[in-house]
């Protein structure tokens, strides 16, 4: 506990200038989500020791909607049961998660073959998540319309670039976009084995409290398995290395909410502790 502790602070006072770490160690008493939510740079994030059952029914609903093979309908509905003590902790990231777990991001490494500077990386990736999203639009037949596609912007000193693209589906008006920022990309560094084996490249720095890889997607007035299915579809199409990480989302009535996860190419990955 001293440790990350340590580390979270050592990150968040050098995360002006994007903190240098050196590759991360797969640390096997904790979730994938969890390591490569660290090794991108959520500090923050914190796995979840709930009862197994309720581990495997969330697991197993979610993967249901990011494979668009069946609604959210678990008997816990989109949170878990308060009966057990084991799930209190999760509970109650739920309805205060850290600011900075309470934003959508992409995390991405991109190897040196196709990168050899971070400007270079940031067209890569941009690219990329378009190629990816238009493929998911098409192969969906959804109506989509590009409203800016790498469009310079600047906060106060500091440039990025700024992508949106609207669609439509089920008669909902729906977005994606990102934005990201070259000054919070590192030099070319060790990419973490458990993210792409024996492969340099440049890393995407999440830790910013505003600098970070941004990524925004949903549907206006939709359920949040909605906009989970649509995220889960986008990202089965990205290459290796590349992740998008899910905030918590809330139903309309605000009687649910999502837990937090990170998109492994289509599949969900949660924040909970390993069971044997």
């Amino acid at each position: 506990m001293k440790q990350s502790f340590l580390a979270g602070t050592i990150c968040l006072l050098s995360s002006l200038a994007g903190c240098s770490t050196q590759p991360a160690t797969y640390q096997q008493d904790h979730s994938r989500a969890y390591n490569l939510a660290h090794a991108g740079g959520l500090w923050q994030a914190r796995d979840y020791d709930i009862p197994r059952n309720q581990g495997e029914d969330l697991t197993s609903a979610l993967f249901d909607i990011t494979t668009s093979t069946a609604s959210f309908n678990t008997p816990h509905g989109f949170g878990l049961s308060l009966d057990a003590a084991g799930a209190l902790g999760l509970a109650s990231f739920l309805f205060s998660p850290p600011k900075q777990m309470d934003r959508d991001s992409v995390l991405a490494w991109i190897p040196h073959d196709k990168a050899t500077s971070a400007e270079e990386a940031v067209k890569n990736l941009s690219n990329h998540l378009f190629d990816a999203a238009i493929a998911t639009f098409q192969e969906q037949d959804y109506p989509y319309e590009v409203i800016y596609r790498d469009q310079p912007r600047q906060a106060l000193w500091h440039p990025y670039t700024q992508t949106k693209i609207t669609f439509t589906t089920e008669g909902y008006d729906c977005g994606v976009g990102w934005e990201f920022f070259p000054d919070q990309i590192s030099d070319e560094l060790a990419i973490p084995s458990f993210v792409m084996p024996n492969a340099n490249g440049y890393r995407f720095w999440v830790g910013h409290e505003n600098r970070y890889p941004k990524l925004d997607i949903g549907c206006k007035g939709a359920t949040p398995d909605q906009t989970i299915s649509i995220a889960a579809a986008i990202s089965r199409e990205l290459d290796e290395g590349v992740f998008f990480y899910l905030s918590p989302r809330t139903t309309n009535d605000h009687s649910e909410r999502t837990p937090p996860m990170i998109l492994d190419h289509g599949q969900p990955l949660l924040f909970l502790t390993p069971r044997s």
